[in-house]
């Protein structure tokens, strides 16, 4: 069994589904502590592209006691921002191919919220769309022991896995020999954004799945993210 975890994103790019698809279990990791709400930091904020430009959307959050807390204790400063977002992506795309998508998929939260909730009901709306219905809990329900590795280490014995999927960057952060000790393989997920037909300028930002979706489809987006190997 494989499991994977990640923080809570807004809209994620299409490298978070790809590991979401990759895996049996998936744990969205919102009891650890919110860093860089104002840079830095992709839990609340994505990149979306098109002839306009590139436009950087940020959910704003509730600074009063944000610092180092959890960012399941950190909630979405009101609603103001909804129909600003739901513009600009409508702006951005109003000349997309598959435009008329994104008016079911793209859900935003609404009244009180915290950013964990609001952030994953971006993220679980898309990926029922696109067929990914994986088992997905939260770190706060399980409430592992330990931090870093070792907290993950005790998610994968909670759930028997016998393998446990970091992103493409793990390499940096993981102590192999502490993995090997526990007789649980490490995965590396090797994913790049592949190229495909869009509208706009090029970019070299890393793009919400939204201008995936806009451009070529829900189904051909769908193939992206569950093709390819870990």
């Amino acid at each position: 069994m494989t499991l994977s975890a990640h923080q809570p994103c807004y809209l994620p790019w299409l490298g978070y589904f790809h590991k979401l698809a990759h895996c049996d279990l998936f744990v969205v990791l919102d009891d650890v502590p919110l860093s860089g709400v104002d840079k830095n930091n992709w839990v609340n904020r994505v990149w979306i592209s098109g002839p306009p430009g590139d436009t950087l959307l940020t959910v704003p959050l509730r600074r009063q006691g944000h610092h180092g807390a959890a960012i399941k204790d950190v909630e979405i400063n009101g609603d103001r921002w909804v129909k600003k977002h739901v513009k600009a992506i409508e702006q951005t795309y109003a000349h997309a191919r598959f435009r008329n998508d994104l008016s079911e998929i793209v859900t935003m939260p609404h009244g009180p919220c915290s950013c964990a909730d609001g952030m994953q009901i971006s993220a679980s709306i898309l990926a029922y769309f696109m067929g990914i219905t994986d088992g997905v809990y939260f770190q706060s329900d399980l409430q592992p022991e330990g931090h870093g590795e070792d907290m993950l280490l005790n998610l994968c014995r909670r759930f028997n896995a016998d393998r446990f999927l970091f992103g493409r960057n793990g390499h940096n952060y993981v102590t192999l020999e502490k993995w090997k000790r526990a007789g649980i393989e490490p995965l590396f997920q090797n994913f790049l954004v592949p190229e495909y037909p869009r509208i706009g300028p090029p970019t070299a930002r890393i793009l919400s799945t939204v201008d995936a979706i806009a451009n070529i489809g829900l189904e051909r987006t769908r193939e992206i993210v569950m093709g390819g190997k870990v």
